[in-house]
């Protein structure tokens, strides 16, 4: 049987590896996409936008083992790394929004639709993850500041 500390580092490392995995993959997948361009900006925030089960899935693995094991460093960087995202995730969401409003004429026909719930769904996306990184990233500084108790 598996110890719950000697379990905690391997949960870490899955995450730390999903992580690395969707970098990787969006490194690839988004190779000369032209962030000046309002249509590159877009097609990269919906990309990241559809790889969100795997990263929250990551973030949750990486939360509840740092949180698990009392690593303070652990905790004072994911909060960090949280309210920095949170902060990107809400600024991005009306330049998304902005670049969505001038695309929109090269859309037409019935793939407008198709576009007008891609760019809610995105918005949305943003604000929500914004929100919840800043939460997030607010809640695990403070728990990097709370003294550590033995669980024996």
């Amino acid at each position: 049987m598996i110890s719950e500390r000697r379990f905690l580092p391997i949960v870490a490392a899955v995450g730390a590896l999903v992580l690395v995995q969707q970098a990787a993959d969006l490194d690839i997948v988004l190779a000369g996409t032209d962030l000046i361009m309002p249509a590159g900006r877009m097609r990269f925030l919906t990309t990241i936008g559809t790889r969100g089960a795997a990263l929250l899935t990551a973030d949750v693995l990486l939360i509840w083992a740092t949180v698990a094991l009392a690593y303070r460093r652990g905790l004072q960087l994911l909060g960090a790394v949280h309210l920095a995202l949170g902060g990107v995730a809400l600024i991005a969401a009306p330049v998304f929004l902005v670049d969505a409003g001038r695309l929109v004429a090269a859309i037409g026909g019935r793939e407008i639709v198709t576009y007008r719930v891609l760019v809610v769904r995105t918005v949305l996306l943003l604000v929500l993850w914004g929100i919840a990184g800043l939460l997030a990233g607010r809640l695990l500084s403070g728990l990097s500041k709370t003294p550590a108790t033995d669980p024996a």
